[in-house]
């Protein structure tokens, strides 16, 4: 009896078997069926979609929403950069200006950062990360310019991301901090600093880094044959002492000169010493640096910027502008006169002659103001002697000056008319525009 059982069972599921069997391929060669048909459909789908294009595009709201707003930097540092200044300002997305300095609230701020826009500019202001206000002053630097890496981070809405998902994005940019702050408390006095280390910005941003330079356009456009040019920096000390022979120096400067903002084209009224010996007061030292009629660029020794061939085309032709024409008139020759006047004392230590020169030059842009400078080749420190405006002597006094009176003798001595001395004139013109004289050795 149980052996006929076991037998029925066994029969019963090699039957079942059996049509199980029979029904998988069924069933297979229908799915086999539909699978071709479903990808003979997509495939049809897909090349119609690639050939011919619907009218409206495909787009991931979810994802695009996400990269519309960066996430604040509160939420990436909760300490805050901006906890260690008194003043912030945001104006862009990409730019934040940072003050430690009373003089300099947020008013301010937006006021530099208007003032930053005045200096032509193209695709490199989205790099331009910071700007840092300091109170102090700085011993050795107006300011600075320095590389920097950033992480910008994006909030990313999509379906299946974690909540507050975000995604970075690694970038170089830049940092200038001005320093003075507290002196320099208006934006008049900080534009050429500004204008200084955007070109750094620009120049490194467009034209070469340290150390690709010397093999770059702009140095060949530039064509300085002196071999006091340098390239890298190899310890801060001589770099400080060469400062004006360093091409990434010299081209921020022709960045001010070329493209910069017209608040650098400050005039100032410079004193000879016998004007300051009559009681006229001369210009801070603080703001030489801001008069532009008597620093031109930094380093007089090699050609101005304006008067190089190839140079301004160059310079604009990564803000996709032209240089403005008929804005500078034909250059003109200046030429000097150099008359030695001496006057003698007796003294209580004796008998003394203060000796003194009277440099002339001839004047012939109408209009413009004139401005006399020197300086020694050996130790170049250029000296701004005396400005002169329309209708006013071209003539400036050096040496030693005197004034006399029944019961004393004053004098006022320079030191400038030493061994031998480079001098030059620069024209300014109403328009902000500055030529410059071809410059003249004197021997004392």
């Amino acid at each position: 009896m149980k052996k006929h059982r076991f037998g029925i069972i066994v029969v019963s599921l090699l039957a079942a078997l059996l049509a199980a069997a029979l029904a998988l391929l069924f069933f297979r060669a229908q799915s086999l069926d539909s699978l071709r048909e479903s990808k003979s459909a997509s495939v049809a789908a897909i090349d119609a979609f690639l050939t011919s294009p619907p009218r409206d595009p495909y787009e991931n709201t979810e994802a695009l929403s996400g990269f519309e707003t960066k996430i604040s930097e509160s939420e990436i540092k909760p300490s805050g950069e901006g906890r260690d200044y008194l003043y912030t300002c945001r104006p862009t997305d990409t730019l934040v200006l940072l003050s430690q300095s009373q003089a300099w609230d947020e008013s301010k701020l937006r006021a530099l950062h208007a003032e930053l826009l005045k200096n032509k500019h193209g695709e490199e202001m989205h790099y331009l990360s910071k700007i840092i206000v300091n109170a102090e002053a700085d011993e050795e630097a107006v300011a600075t310019h320095r590389g920097s890496q950033e992480t910008e981070k994006f909030r990313l809405s999509f379906p299946a991301l974690p909540a507050r998902f975000s995604i970075g994005f690694q970038r170089d940019v830049g940092i200038i901090t001005l320093y003075g702050g507290d002196i320099n408390a208006t934006v008049e006095s900080m534009a050429a600093g500004l204008s200084h280390e955007y070109g750094h910005h620009f120049t490194f941003y467009h034209m070469f880094n340290e150390t690709n330079m010397e093999e770059s356009d702009y140095v060949r456009i530039r064509d300085i044959k002196n071999d006091r040019l340098r390239f890298a920096r190899t310890s801060y000390s001589e770099y400080l002492e060469n400062h004006e022979w360093y091409a990434m120096e010299i081209a921020a400067e022709d960045y001010v000169t070329l493209l910069g903002s017209p608040t650098t084209r400050q005039c100032f009224d410079f004193k000879d010493v016998r004007q300051r010996l009559a009681g006229e007061k001369q210009v801070e030292d603080h703001q030489w640096g801001q008069a532009s009629n008597a620093f031109p660029q930094e380093n007089l020794m090699i050609a101005y910027a304006p008067d190089v061939p190839g140079l301004s085309d160059y310079f604009h032709s990564f803000v996709e502008e032209e240089p403005e024409a008929g804005k500078t008139p034909e250059r003109q020759p200046i030429d000097f006169t150099f008359k030695r006047g001496s006057r003698s004392f007796d003294l209580i230590g004796g008998r003394r002659t203060f000796v003194y020169y009277t440099v002339s030059w001839n004047t012939p842009y109408e209009g413009a103001v004139y401005t006399l400078i020197c300086y020694d080749k050996e130790d170049y420190k250029p000296h701004p002697i005396k400005t002169a405006r329309p209708g006013e002597k071209a003539e400036a006094t050096i040496g030693c000056v005197t004034r006399a009176s029944s019961k004393r003798v004053t004098w006022w001595d320079d030191g400038l008319p030493t061994g031998t001395k480079t001098f030059l004139v620069t024209a300014m013109f109403e328009n902000g525009t500055i030529l410059v004289s071809d410059p003249v050795d004197h021997t004392f």
